[in-house]
């Protein structure tokens, strides 16, 4: 391929709906929805496909709590649909069930 395509953000550093700051991991799920961590958001986002903006599902801003991120980086599903986070400078892994976020 001579071109890529955006399929999500490309539209400035920022912290807006079509933004990313520091974007670190995505996964792609079977029906085409994007799970991006966005490292200085603090925060994971949720594009459905050939969506111009996403959502943020988990954290979007930085602390210590259960519901908070500090630089996320990388993010797997694990064999049950839950997200797993990376949370580097929390220094832990988190899991998140997606039917509740």
């Amino acid at each position: 391929a001579t071109y890529g395509t955006v399929v999500a953000g490309g539209n400035g550093i920022g912290s807006g709906a079509n933004q990313f700051n520091s974007p670190r991991s995505i996964l792609v799920d079977r029906q085409g929805t994007l799970y991006i961590s966005d490292g200085n958001n603090n925060r994971i986002q949720r594009w459905l496909k050939n969506a111009t903006s996403g959502t943020t599902i988990i954290g979007g801003t930085q602390g210590t709590a259960s519901n908070q991120l500090n630089f996320p980086e990388m993010i797997l599903f694990d064999k049950y649909g839950n997200l797993l986070v990376a949370d580097r400078n929390n220094h832990r892994i988190q899991l998140f069930n997606l039917t509740t976020c």
